[in-house]
């Protein structure tokens, strides 16, 4: 059973519009002026040595699929396949190093 609301079809669309926005108006929260929030650029699972596992076994292993398309596979588009798998295993690699990167200036810091 779906859990939204009906649409009255007539003329009370224009006195809808009108309702809306009044209550988000009153349901709009007003932030404390003077009090400032600092925000780390990363969040905090992503800018430890755990943010590095995930990017450095996913690039591992498009490196070792490349590597059995390449040398091990029988298919005639044995070629294509790995080179496919190439760029992929390069995209993560690239992922790999930027996350390292960033990593080793926020620990300079």
């Amino acid at each position: 059973m779906p859990k939204t609301r009906k649409r009255n079809r007539g003329t009370t669309q224009k006195s809808t519009i009108g309702t809306v926005k009044a209550a988000n108006a009153q349901n709009a929260v007003q932030q404390p002026t003077g009090t400032t929030s600092v925000r780390r650029p990363l969040a905090p699972s992503a800018s430890g040595p755990q943010g590095l596992i995930w990017p450095a076994l996913v690039s591992l292993g498009c490196w070792g699929m490349a590597v059995s398309f390449f040398f091990f596979s029988n298919d005639p588009n044995h070629v294509v396949f790995g080179s496919l798998v190439v760029v992929m295993a390069l995209l993560w690699t690239l992922s790999f190093g930027v996350r390292l990167r960033k990593m080793m200036a926020l620990r300079q810091k």
